[in-house]
């Protein structure tokens, strides 16, 4: 449950979690853009939406039990710090300034299972390969060219509508995918119909494309 942030800060039990929220309202100075919500006593879940973050805060590694992160709108170029989230299970930080460089702090994030980086500034996306639980991955807007070979396990719904991303190939490798979107695209016709024809059909046309 979202409310006013001091007014919560007495439904944290932990000493050192109420004191990173107190902290993170010092740097904000209490900016609009920032919520977070407590269960059994612990910080679950932040929000720091449009606040000029350039950087993610070093107290988010002081919640044990945060698993959802909402970040987006900010100014973030580096993940150093997200490394300290291990429990996080959905993280949003759309529309910031991250590169492809940047994604290497993710890897040891194995608990992810939903994660947007929807309008950043990405060319490859090739190391989130390694988040073997994740199973929703938006990576619409940025500058992405090609589809990597990956062994996404798990995943099931991939968005990568407003890249130029030229052809399809290896999706036959994402096993669990259902569901992908490549709207506006730099796809040849030819790929643009085999899109209509839905994931199977284009996991057939990738393997065959792979073999040839």
């Amino acid at each position: 449950m979202f409310f006013n942030p001091k007014l919560k800060l007495k439904l944290i039990k932990d000493v050192n979690e109420r004191r990173s929220i107190q902290s993170i309202m010092n740097i904000l100075d209490n900016s609009f853009g920032f919520n977070y919500s407590v269960s059994n006593g612990h910080v679950i879940e932040i929000q720091l939406i449009s606040v000029g973050l350039a950087l993610i805060p070093r107290q988010f590694g002081n919640f044990p039990h945060l698993n959802k992160i909402q970040v987006p709108s900010n100014r973030i170029k580096k993940l150093r710090n997200i490394d300290g989230c291990q429990n996080a299970t959905i993280i949003n930080l759309s529309g910031n300034q991250l590169k492809s460089s940047a994604l290497e702090q993710m890897i040891s994030l194995t608990k992810l299972i939903s994660l947007n980086l929807s309008e950043n500034q990405l060319e490859s996306y090739y190391e989130l390969g390694l988040l073997k639980n994740l199973e929703f991955l938006d990576l619409s807007y940025n500058n992405i060219t090609k589809i990597p070979d990956c062994a996404f396990s798990h995943l099931k719904s991939l968005n990568l509508s407003n890249n130029p991303i030229f052809e399809l190939e290896n999706l036959h490798r994402y096993e669990s995918l259902v569901q992908i979107r490549m709207d506006n695209c730099n796809l040849p016709t030819k790929e643009i119909d085999i899109l209509e024809e839905g994931i199977e059909a284009i996991k057939d046309y990738c393997r065959d494309k792979a073999l040839n």
